[in-house]
């Protein structure tokens, strides 16, 4: 007896009874063993069959859509990683503990990426020209450094 597999709905009804039992027997019991399971579905010469069999365009699409889904079903979801992390967070071992909210915090974004540049041995004059020029053929509204905006948006940030 071979495990059921479920059949691609989109692709049941293009395939014979026999197909279908091929595609059941090589995603079950089979395990992926082209001549047991045209040996399983009942065809006769299965080493002469199992190859032309894998090569119908239909079984093929059928046997990736099905290993693709079970591929999907082995993948935690983003909430299913998130619960699992906050019962580690939740435990009493602290290394575990700080390593999942350090995690947690990752994933929602909690963190400020910082870069350092050193422009050291630039032209600056140059460089905040280029800046400019940069900035406003992308749309961004430039002011110089002592302009009230830029006073404002300094002290909002304080």
């Amino acid at each position: 007896m071979y495990a059921i597999v479920p059949m691609p709905r989109a692709l049941e009804s293009n395939l014979t009874k026999k197909q279908k039992l091929f595609v059941t027997a090589f995603l079950g019991e089979a395990s992926g063993n082209a001549k047991r399971a045209a040996e399983l579905a009942g065809y006769g010469a299965a080493n002469a069959v199992a190859t032309r069999l894998l090569k119908h365009a239909g079984i093929s699409a059928a046997i990736l859509e099905q290993t693709e889904k079970e591929d999907r079903r082995e993948i935690m979801s983003v909430e299913a990683r998130k619960k699992r992390l906050t019962e580690i967070a939740k435990s009493d071992d602290a290394s575990n503990c700080i390593k999942a909210i350090d995690t947690l915090n990752k994933l929602d974004s909690l963190y400020i990426n910082r870069t350092e540049v050193n422009f050291e041995g630039y032209d600056s004059a140059k460089l905040n020209e280029e800046s400019a020029q940069i900035m406003q053929s992308e749309g961004w509204v430039c002011f110089p450094p002592n302009h009230p905006r830029v006073q404002e948006a300094r002290e909002l940030l304080e």
